[in-house]
């Protein structure tokens, strides 16, 4: 393998602020282990977050597979409780188990995301009218929601009236061998990547990448609580492209294999969404993947089925899923095409487009120049900075005033403007004052903390209030009345932010959030 390669995923590891890093390849039956760093060996176990709804999604079709559960049954079949919830008095057609795996429910992604919700807590949340009318299926057919998980993992108890950790475990994980995968807390001879945060919604942060160590968290089994290493998880993706068989286990028959790779909806911008996977066409074949996240690790898989390839990358950073997806298709897309002639590197692309002067709304300077073949930027009298690819969309810089933001670009009307956090910076000054408007979101600004979430950041920028998740993860807020706003974009769109008469504590989903001296 070319040794940039190697290079080029050690390189993300660092600039990413991957406290951690595993990554492993399949081609053609051939595993191989890449070289990538880890203070926990390469075998640590992680959460994988939402590689878990694969799992469930398998278990459903093994489940169809015996006939035990039929997938176009409605899902009040099995579960009666919900028919008296005002979710599923609502809908025009009854919601069925194959639209709880396809996400075509009509249920809230961020209900329940730290909790293992009881029947009652369920309910409550179905029956709450304001939320619900948030997953309209005929206006939001496609909405990703833990929650339709959470449900499909009660299904599956009911009706083999077994624990779903225990069935999972019994006709997967010891099929395939999967002996380091589970749920809930690892087994103490396991060895655990410490999981890290992302701490940049602090004053002393000075990257994006900043990370402390957190607590282990756990959350719902079957939609996001899995834990597993990379080669447990290649021995799952080897399982399906080579026709649902490995370790001599046929997993799934080809009728439920065609319907996990076959069944999905477009979202956007060329991806459609299935059971647990998305899906995309490309130069390499046709994509499956997922980038998963949990409350302190992050997860990619990556499959190029028709070419009998794999990917899998974990790394102990909670809120990665964007960057590490890049690196890993990067790598996949020069892997594949045997792509030796350019060099991959974390540089922008398209440098020479993004040379020149931006202004913010105050006349501040950004300038970014190509010195010695690199990008370089810097603020006022600031020092020049490398500037370094955050993927395809955004960009990072190393040192100055903006090293804590990551950049996004927007081109409109032939001008560019540059985002960073609450900054806005423009190619002409007179368009950056005229955008410049808007209502005063001061009383608001600040950074919320949850103990068990973590932290969140509320800022202005241009005219208009945003809520960050993550330096990489934010949402325009759009006012609906008084303190109520309404998320559009971002990871929880349409869900609504609602801040207390004392605009000192605000309410995301089911938690609630403090707000702290800091701003961001």
């Amino acid at each position: 393998m070319d040794s940039n390669l190697y290079q080029y995923l050690q390189d993300g590891k660092v600039l990413m602020g991957f406290p951690s890093m595993s990554v492993r390849l399949i081609e053609h039956d051939k595993m191989s282990e890449l070289a990538t760093e880890s203070t926990f060996g390469s075998d640590a176990i992680s959460k994988v977050g939402s590689i878990s709804k694969l799992i469930t999604a398998i278990a459903v079709l093994i489940l169809c597979d015996n006939q035990q559960l039929e997938l176009d049954a409605p899902a009040t079949k099995y579960l009666s409780y919900l028919k008296k919830t005002h979710w599923a008095q609502s809908q025009k057609s009854p919601v069925t188990v194959k639209d709880l795996l396809m996400h075509t429910a009509g249920l809230p992604r961020g209900a329940f995301i730290g909790s293992s919700p009881s029947e009652e807590e369920i309910a409550a949340t179905l029956n709450n009218r304001d939320l619900m009318s948030l997953g309209k299926r005929d206006s939001n057919p496609i909405k990703y929601s833990n929650l339709g998980f959470v449900l499909l993992g009660q299904i599956i108890e009911l009706v083999t009236q077994t624990p779903y950790t225990l069935f999972v475990k019994k006709t997967i994980f010891l099929p395939l061998d999967m002996k380091s995968t589970g749920f809930g807390v690892p087994e103490p001879d396991l060895i655990f990547a410490r999981p890290h945060q992302l701490s940049c919604f602090t004053k002393a942060s000075k990257s994006p990448f900043t990370c402390e160590p957190m607590p282990l968290i756990s959350t719902p089994p079957s939609s996001s609580d899995m834990h597993s290493n990379t080669r447990d998880i290649m021995q799952l993706l080897q399982c399906l492209i080579t026709g649902g068989r490995c370790n001599g286990t046929k997993l799934l028959t080809e009728i439920s294999l065609n319907l996990l790779f076959t069944s999905h909806n477009s979202i956007d911008n060329g991806i459609s969404r299935g059971m647990g996977l998305l899906f995309a066409s490309s130069k390499l074949g046709n994509l499956v993947f997922e980038a998963a996240e949990h409350l302190g690790h992050s997860c990619v898989i990556y499959m190029v089925p028709e070419k009998g390839f794999a990917l899998v990358a974990i790394v102990n950073r909670a809120s990665a899923g964007d960057e590490l997806f890049h690196i890993i298709n990067e790598f996949a897309s020069h892997y594949l095409t045997r792509n030796t002639d350019v060099k991959l590197s974390h540089s922008p692309a398209d440098k020479n487009a993004l040379v020149g002067e931006y202004f913010d709304h105050q006349g501040t300077t950004l300038k970014i120049v190509l010195k010695e073949g690199e990008l370089k930027a810097a603020v006022g009298t600031d020092v020049l900075s490398r500037v370094i690819a955050k993927g395809q969309r955004g960009l990072i810089t190393e040192n100055g005033r903006l090293a804590k933001y990551p950049w996004s670009i927007q081109t409109s009307g032939g001008t560019t403007w540059i985002n960073a956090g609450p900054h806005q910076f423009c190619q002409s000054t007179h368009t950056a004052f005229e955008r410049h408007s808007g209502k005063n979101y001061d009383a608001l600004v600040g950074v919320y903390s949850n103990n068990q979430v973590g932290r969140i950041a509320i800022y202005s920028r241009g005219g208009q209030l945003y809520v960050a998740y993550s330096p990489w993860k934010e949402a325009l807020l759009k006012n609906v009345k008084g303190t109520l706003f309404r998320q559009v974009g971002g990871p929880f769109p349409s869900e609504l932010v609602k801040f207390s008469t004392t605009l000192q504590q605000l309410t995301l989903s089911d938690h609630s959030f403090l707000k702290t001296t800091e701003v961001y």
